[in-house]
């Protein structure tokens, strides 16, 4: 069974599933210590350079990329399946037609 405490932005998550029991208190609480610290020290940065206006905001355009990419093979995949589908029926009827 894995015990995992949910990090945020900037900290990634703790995994306490193979830690001895009588550590987990000790390790939450200075992650969830990290955490607020985390917290702190970006708001005192300015509002461009803050973890989600940089890492965030990065991500979301590689995934909206992403998503283009995958719509425009989707369309030359459907295209190149009609082509090929008509010049299978155009060589069928030719062969007909012998």
């Amino acid at each position: 069974m894995s015990f995992i405490v949910p990090g945020y932005n900037g900290i990634m998550d703790l995994d306490l599933t193979n830690v001895d029991k009588r550590l987990h208190s000790v390790m939450i609480e200075q992650h969830e210590k990290d955490i607020k610290d985390y917290k702190i020290e970006q708001s005192k940065l300015p509002k461009r350079l803050r973890y989600e206006n940089t890492i965030v905001k990065a991500q979301k355009v590689i995934e909206m990329d992403s998503m283009i990419m995958k719509r425009k093979q989707e369309i030359f995949l459907e295209k190149q399946r009609l082509e090929d589908e008509d010049r299978y029926k155009r060589f069928i009827n030719s062969q007909s037609n012998q």
